[in-house]
C-alpha cells in the first residue's frame, strides 16, 4: 500500500509538458539569422513546452534571450559552410542531453538539430526588430569592409584603396561614419569610429540607429535587415540552389526581408562595383 503511495505521488509531479532542446547551430551567421532561430521562436511561442533550453556559440545571446528559458554553450564546429552543410551539423552530444535530463528527469525531451529542415524553412518563423534606437550610437554611415577568405570567397573583398576613396570623398561632408565586423575578417580604417569586434547588442543597437550600411553581402547586413538598417550591398547575379534558384537580388529584397527593410543592390558588378558608382549610390541614398 505504501509503495503504491510513494508510485502515485511521483506520477502526481509528472510534467505533461515536453522540454524543447534546439541546437546548436554552426553554420554561417547569415543563415543563423534567417533561417533558424526565428524558426526556434515560433515554436517556443506556439508549441506546448515546459521550458526551451537552446544551445548557442558564445556571444549570439541576442538572438534566443528572448524566448528561451536556459542556453547552454557549445563551442562553433568544423562544419561551418552554411545550407549545402547542414546534413553535416552536429548532434548533441550524449553529454549534453544527458545533463538535461539530469536537471529535469521527468520530463521528456524534443530534440531539434539544425539538420531538421522543418525549423529552417520559409514558413513558420516569428521574426522580432532587434537593437535600440538612440542619438549616441547614430551613424550616416556604417562600412562592412570584409576582408575573408572562408569558403573561398576572397574575391567578394572590395580592395582596401575602394574603401580609402570613399571614406576620403565623404570625410568632406563631415558625416558620421563607422566600421563593423568579426575580428580578423573586416578592415578598419583609423579615420572612422572602430567598432570591430563588439558584441550582437551593441552592435545591434548601432545598425537599429543608423542610416545606412554599405559593403559585400554577408552576415553583418543580414543582421542590418533584422535591426531595421537601410543597406547597400552588393554581389553578383548567381543563383542559387538554396534559394529555389533565386539570387541574392531577391535574397535581399525579399525572401530575406521579414520588415520590409529599403535595400539597394549593386549586381552587375560580379562584387567589385567601381568606386564611383558606389559614391553615387551613397549621394543618392544620404540625399547629400
Amino acid at each position: 500500500m505504501e509503495h503504491n503511495k510513494q508510485i502515485q505521488g511521483l506520477l502526481t509531479y509528472m510534467p505533461t509538458k515536453p522540454i524543447l532542446l534546439a541546437g546548436p547551430w554552426q553554420g554561417e551567421f547569415g543563415w543563423e539569422l534567417m533561417r533558424w532561430h526565428a524558426g526556434l521562436r515560433y515554436l517556443a511561442r506556439t508549441g506546448n513546452y515546459d521550458k526551451v533550453v537552446v544551445a548557442i556559440q558564445k556571444g549570439h545571446e541576442l538572438l534566443y534571450q528572448d524566448f528561451a528559458d536556459e542556453i547552454l554553450y557549445v563551442p562553433r564546429g568544423n562544419n561551418t559552410d552554411g545550407w549545402k552543410n547542414d546534413h553535416h551539423a552536429p548532434q548533441f552530444s550524449k553529454i549534453i542531453i544527458d545533463s538535461v535530463y539530469k536537471k529535469y528527469p521527468f520530463h521528456k525531451l524534443q530534440i531539434y538539430n539544425p539538420n531538421e529542415k522543418s525549423t529552417l524553412g520559409n514558413e513558420n518563423q516569428l521574426f522580432i526588430h532587434f537593437g535600440k534606437k538612440t542619438e549616441e550610437n547614430s551613424y550616416d554611415l556604417i562600412i562592412h569592409a570584409r576582408n575573408t577568405g572562408k569558403s573561398k570567397s576572397a574575391r567578394r573583398n572590395w580592395n582596401q584603396k575602394h574603401w580609402i576613396e570613399v571614406i576620403k570623398y565623404f570625410k568632406k561632408y563631415d558625416i558620421k561614419m563607422a566600421c563593423i565586423g568579426m575580428k580578423e575578417q573586416s578592415m578598419h580604417f583609423s579615420s572612422v569610429d572602430n567598432h570591430i569586434g563588439i558584441s550582437l547588442e551593441p552592435l545591434s543597437n548601432i545598425l537599429a540607429s543608423s542610416k545606412l550600411i554599405i559593403g559585400p553581402s554577408s552576415g553583418p547586413m543580414h543582421l542590418a535587415t533584422l535591426c531595421g538598417c537601410p543597406q547597400l550591398v552588393w554581389t553578383d547575379k548567381k543563383k542559387w540552389i538554396s534559394l529555389g534558384m533565386q539570387s541574392n537580388r531577391y535574397r535581399y529584397e525579399t525572401l530575406w526581408n521579414p520588415f520590409g527593410i529599403k535595400t539597394y543592390i549593386l549586381d552587375d558588378c560580379n562584387w567589385q562595383p567601381q568606386v564611383s558608382v558606389v559614391i553615387r549610390e551613397i549621394k543618392k541614398i544620404l540625399h547629400i
